[in-house]
């Protein structure tokens, strides 16, 4: 898991604060956790605002369908419903993001998914290829998965294919 403050290293320590009612979790490396220590060291109420960030006024969101809070998900980890996904896309992201070190489902994909689904995974897996044969300089078979991505967008609907 990744470090919430800086997103560069991999965090050590978990904190976890309560303030009003909200349960908000930071994982931190060590630098960060020594930065925002000596940062706020006479003034504990600054610790709490840099800790809490932008994500602050994110705790109150609420999934319309179910009611769930996203203070809520934060303080069990767990979603109401499906409809959640989408009211707390914006603040589930990031947190996927440093929880998993990826946002993106990488396991199997269900028949019931359809073809998008199976183009944009063969897609994401295409990339990871291209960039270990540009690792290991095998250029000719970069070429050829540069091809293939180019193929595959040409045949979406342009999801997946952003860059």
């Amino acid at each position: 898991m990744m470090c919430d403050e800086c997103g560069a290293n991999p965090a050590v320590i978990r904190l976890l604060t309560h303030v009003d009612g909200n349960l908000t979790e930071r994982n931190l490396c060590a630098q960060c956790v020594a930065r925002l220590g000596r940062r706020t060291r006479l003034n504990p109420q600054a610790l709490l605002s840099a800790l809490m960030g932008a994500n602050g006024g994110a705790n109150a969101l609420r999934c319309p369908a179910c009611g769930m809070m996203y203070s809520d998900f934060l303080a069990n980890r767990r979603l109401g419903c499906p409809d959640c996904y989408q009211a707390f896309r914006k603040n589930l992201t990031p947190w996927l993001q440093g929880y998993h070190g990826i946002a993106r489902h990488r396991g199997g994909i269900p028949a019931r998914a359809g073809a998008e689904a199976r183009r944009i995974c063969r897609l994401d897996a295409l990339r990871r290829a291209l960039s270990e044969a540009v690792d290991r300089e095998d250029f000719e078979q970069a070429a050829e998965l540069r091809d293939e991505i180019q193929t595959l967008c040409a045949q979406g609907k342009g999801e997946g294919c952003h860059d």
